[in-house]
């Protein structure tokens, strides 16, 4: 699974976030929380449509910097 956690500047979790994934060619995103929970958590699960693949999964929370995920899948 894929996750990311949004924090104010006390490290304090921040719910409620939208969340933004965009997926990468050859992969799809199940379960991809819209926005973040109580612990200022939003997850997705990472499937891969086919075997060798390599991309990045982008997450943009609110107007923060989005993150990154790389993935390589080897068959």
């Amino acid at each position: 699974p894929l996750a990311l956690r949004v924090t104010d500047r006390a490290g304090n979790p921040v719910s409620g976030v939208s969340v933004s994934w965009a997926q990468a060619v050859g992969a799809q995103l199940q379960g991809a929380a819209p926005g973040t929970d109580s612990d200022g958590r939003a997850s997705a699960t990472l499937r891969l449509d086919s075997v060798p693949a390599s991309g990045t999964i982008v997450a943009t929370a609110g107007s923060l910097p989005p993150a990154s995920f790389p993935f390589t899948g080897y068959g």
